[in-house]
């Protein structure tokens, strides 16, 4: 008889559910002795993810993208964020991060478009989350690049109205960072010598 031997096992399940029936087997296996003197131990050294995800783990992503998105890792905050967005519910305010964060993604990709597309869908569909005043000044700002700025300063007074809203419960670098949006359209506009839309962009300004 070998003085020692050990065995690997790959498991692979659906739910989490479906994992702890199955630990529960094989734990009761190798606490059972089969032959006399010998004895064995569970040593758990890596698991796989349930290749059915729950909400509270795609909240995990969301978490992650935000910190890939604030390091400038695109690629990868865009990876966490859609399979987020694969698991969450249509309706879950978790949801409203997830959309605005891939639109500021595709707005730092010149995919102008997809990003006014991802803003205009969260202020549709979650007024009442926070993520909102981020989406409608990021509307604001896709909305001038396309050069529709009756548009941009409707998306940016929204985000103003809603900065203010104290159910939102927006910080002052939230407000800070609007106003400065905001500002940017208007020096682009002034040195394109636009001074009406100027003007207007500045009235926004709080």
């Amino acid at each position: 008889m070998a003085p020692h031997a050990q065995g690997q096992i790959d498991l692979r399940y659906i739910t989490p559910a479906d994992r702890d029936e199955v630990m529960a087997r094989i734990e009761a296996i190798i606490a059972r002795s089969f032959i006399p003197g010998t004895r064995a131990k569970l040593a758990i050294r890596g698991e796989f993810l349930p290749l059915t995800q729950t909400p509270a783990a795609a909240r995990l992503m969301v978490l992650l993208g935000r910190a890939y998105f604030a390091m400038d890792e695109l690629d990868e905050a865009w990876t966490q964020m859609t399979r987020a967005e694969g698991i969450l519910s249509e309706g879950d305010p978790a949801m409203a991060t997830v959309l605005t964060t891939l639109g500021r993604i595709a707005q730092a990709r010149d995919e102008v478009e997809e990003a006014r597309d991802r803003f205009s869908s969260v202020t549709a569909r979650f007024t009442t989350t926070p993520a909102v005043v981020d989406a409608w000044a990021g509307l604001g700002e896709v909305e001038a690049d396309l050069g529709r700025f009756d548009e941009s300063r409707r998306a940016y007074a929204e985000a103003v109205r809603a900065a203010r809203n104290p159910k939102l419960k927006v910080d002052a670098t939230a407000i800070a960072a609007i106003d400065a949006s905001i500002g940017q359209r208007h020096r682009e506009r002034f040195l394109k010598e636009d001074y009406a839309n100027a003007l207007a962009f500045a009235t926004l300004i709080e």
